[in-house]
């Protein structure tokens, strides 16, 4: 009885979890209820747990970082893009579009492997990337504080940088490793449930907390800045999936481009800029994640997306 009772719970959770727009539901519910402040206390090891599990459920391979996507990576993204928002400026106050060039230069997501395996993308290629892009971010960050901003006394913080890479990806990476060798994945039950459990949490908490920071921003500025800073997004993941598109990498190139670790450029943005300057960067939040739910979704409907 207990067993059936059992099974019928991850059947239905399952059947939620699978579903095509589960993910737009767990958004606006991280949207419209209260936060609190123990989410941004838990969100590092919700990741580390989601990681984690991901490495377990995919074949990781080394994959060559510096392929043609990830050489118009550095071209688009932290170059062109950045740069036709300095001189195009769509309107926008000088410190918020100081928050919008650090939103499109941050560094790829470093859960960007986990949306991966659910939309058919490369997880190995992301994790190569993702390597890469960190190792090169202090000098990304220098350049545009420097020269589009006009800062020049900053510290760029490529301590912390590499504490995250490695706590958040070679931790969790190297587990998994041992785990599959010593326990063959015997003690976790049902581990493609239980990844996507964990990352619709990861979700929840990333974009609760980020609309947190959102309540004192004038309500048709916020609007305005979220369409901004929506079709910036959409912008990058497109020309991601362009660029990949000659490697059949689609999404994968999306991903890279689209995809990012705002974290980072927010801690620059409330060190060294106005208060208005984090908004981009928490707006950015929440429109990646809508973007990689559309992904999901339609991944769920058609497995050959990539």
């Amino acid at each position: 009885m207990i067993k059936k009772t059992i099974n019928n719970i991850i059947e239905i959770a399952t059947a939620i979890a699978d579903g095509r727009f589960t993910i737009f539901f767990v958004i606006i519910a991280a949207l419209v209820l209260p936060s609190h402040a123990i989410l941004k206390t838990v969100l590092p090891w919700i990741l580390g747990s989601v990681m984690f599990v991901n490495f377990i459920t995919i074949k990781m391979k080394i994959t060559n970082p510096f392929n043609s996507t990830g050489i118009a990576y550095f071209i688009i993204v932290t170059a062109l893009i950045p740069c036709f928002v300095l001189l195009f400026n769509p309107g926008l106050p000088v410190a918020i579009q100081g928050g919008l060039i650090l939103a499109i230069i941050s560094p790829t997501a470093l859960s960007s492997p986990v949306v991966a395996s659910f939309t058919g993308a490369d997880s190995s290629r992301l994790v190569s990337h993702i390597l890469i892009i960190h190792i090169t971010a202090p000098l990304v960050y220098g350049i545009h504080l420097y020269y589009s901003l006009n800062l020049s006394n900053f510290t760029i913080p490529y301590f912390m940088i590499i504490i995250k890479v490695i706590s958040m990806i070679l931790l969790p990476l190297i587990a998994a490793f041992l785990f599959k060798k010593v326990l063959k994945n015997h003690i976790v039950p049902n581990p493609g449930l239980l990844k996507k459990l964990l990352f619709y949490l990861l979700v929840f908490t990333a974009v609760s907390s980020a609309s947190e920071k959102l309540k004192n921003l004038e309500s048709f500025l916020a609007l305005r800045l979220f369409l901004i800073v929506f079709l910036c997004a959409a912008i990058l993941y497109l020309c991601g999936y362009i660029a990949g598109i000659r490697e059949k990498k689609g999404i994968t190139g999306a991903l890279m481009f689209g995809h990012k670790n705002t974290g980072l450029s927010l801690w620059l943005a409330i060190t060294y800029l106005p208060g208005e300057s984090s908004a981009p960067l928490v707006l950015y939040i929440i429109s990646h994640h809508i973007i990689n739910g559309i992904l999901i979704s339609f991944n769920n409907r058609n497995p050959n997306l990539n």
